[in-house]
């Protein structure tokens, strides 16, 4: 027997004082992937960086972080990253200590398989005693008992069907303290060999009991209402105000106040007030006037709390935090989202809907940024921009163009024997064709159209002053 309590006791000890986290593993900044070891961490971070389209690799860990250098460009990068305290890391899945004990999950238990024995299982919930009575509520559908599985002791049973015996099941007969008639089936169970998940219902687990009261117990409303009839299915309607329940134990008493007179002839009245905390200290508050015989008043508080009901130092509730980042800093409305890294590698910590437009923007700005750059790199930007500066390499060939050839029109490079009065008509010629002469006579056609001369000179010698004058004009 003593045996038997010492294991009982070292289990409860084990199981109550279970260890905290204790391993360490790796995660970059801003990612939800973890890492067991340093150099897989690293490692991860090269590969994001070459994924990207620079090549990288890894130099050292400085300050906590991989720096990696850009092969392409001989710049250095850094990837952040933090250590994280876990109580166990496999298949890249970190199982995490209690958020409200710090401790970590008790191991899962060893389960057995095989048979044991038979098992008292509520399949349903009746509205009164006897064969007859209506069900109110099934734990287990009509001949569902042979596949449904149960948690027991924090292992999962099923239905022995190697058992003959395919279980009894009895009429309801004794009402639970809600009011309904459990019915029980024995039936013959075995062990599955897995700890319990979850989604497993427990064995009889009266949360399973239907949440209204029975309808042998209608007829009462809470305090603050009164009946006002049924509906139709025969429930009471209540009418009224109901009184919420007090969920703070906090009271405060004051002692009677005294008052005294010191050495000093001073009149020292003092009053202590007691607060009962939510934690089970109390805390005093002494107050204490001094009042002079010139009537100056000197007024003291002071205070003390005593420890709590779990042990430990007590705290006033007055004390206590009541902002709510202050209770609650793990929320993301509580932290300050950043983005860090280069646009090869972006990342980004806090509320998950800030990180998502924060990459977005940055994702845009290096996208522009890559534009500008392939657009300054064109060769007919620089062109473009040494216009717009008034350097435009073919501006020696547009002004050439522009000025045109000098022309001496000096005496001596002229000839005006026949200006005006020069000229004469071509002398008549004759061609032979098919054997015969064909005389063409253009003294004919200079006759008529002599007269045409001087208009011909006219519009020869305007041309020739516009050309000349725009060459002197703009070469000027």
């Amino acid at each position: 027997m003593r045996k038997l309590f010492i294991s009982l006791f070292l289990l409860f000890a084990s199981s109550a004082f279970a260890a905290g986290p204790a391993q360490t593993i790796y995660q970059i900044n801003g990612s939800t992937a973890y890492y067991g070891t340093l150099d897989s961490l690293c490692a991860a971070i090269v590969a994001q960086y070459n994924a990207s389209g620079d090549p990288t690799v890894l130099v050292a860990v400085v300050g906590g972080n991989c720096q990696v250098k850009d092969t392409k460009v001989g710049t250095f990068l850094t990837g952040g990253f933090s250590q994280v305290l876990v109580c166990s890391f496999s298949g890249g899945v970190p199982v995490f200590a209690s958020a409200s004990t710090g401790q970590c999950p008790a191991a899962p238990p060893a389960c057995s398989v095989g048979s044991l024995g038979s098992m008292s299982i509520i399949t349903a919930y009746a509205t009164g005693p006897g064969s007859g009575s209506a069900i109110a509520k099934k734990i287990i559908p009509d001949g569902g008992l042979p596949s449904a599985q149960f948690c027991s002791n924090s292992c999962t049973v099923g239905f022995d069907s190697s058992v003959p015996n395919t279980g009894t099941c009895g009429s309801p007969a004794v009402a639970d303290a809600k009011g309904y008639y459990p019915i029980s089936c024995t039936v013959p169970m075995k062990g599955l060999g897995t700890p319990c998940a979850s989604s497993t219902p427990v064995v009889n687990d009266p949360a399973q009991e239907p949440t209204v009261a029975p309808p042998s117990n209608l007829g009462a409303c809470p305090i603050g209402s009164v009946p006002s009839g049924q509906d139709q299915s025969g429930m009471t309607i209540c009418v009224g105000k109901t009184v919420a329940p007090n969920s703070s134990s906090t009271s405060a008493t004051t002692s009677p106040t005294t008052t005294t007179t010191d050495s000093s002839n001073d009149t020292v009245t003092s009053s202590t007030t007691t607060v009962k905390n939510s934690d089970g200290s109390s805390t005093a508050t002494t107050t204490t006037t001094t009042t002079t015989p010139s009537g100056a008043k000197t007024v003291a508080v002071t205070s003390s709390t005593t420890a709590a009901s779990a042990g430990g130092a007590g705290v006033s509730d007055a004390q206590k935090p009541t902002d709510m980042c202050a209770l609650h800093p793990e929320l993301n409305v509580c932290q300050n989202s950043q983005v860090m890294g280069q646009c090869a590698l972006i990342t980004c910590s806090g509320d998950a809907i800030t990180c998502s437009v924060a990459r977005t923007a940055a994702d845009m700005d290096c996208k522009d940024q890559a534009a500008a750059a392939a657009a300054t790199a064109l060769p007919s930007t620089a062109t473009g921009a040494a216009i717009l500066a008034g350097a435009d390499p073919l501006a020696s060939q547009i002004s050439a163009l522009t000025t045109g050839t000098s022309v001496d029109l000096s005496s001596t490079a002229l000839d005006g024997s026949g200006f005006l009065g020069g000229g004469s008509c071509l002398a008549d010629r004759s061609f032979v064709v098919a054997g015969q002469s064909v005389p063409v006579h253009f003294a004919f056609f200079c006759d008529h159209i002599s007269s045409l001369r001087f208009v011909v000179l006219a519009c020869a010698a305007i041309a020739s002053y516009m050309l000349v004058s725009k060459s002197v004009l703009q070469g000027a």
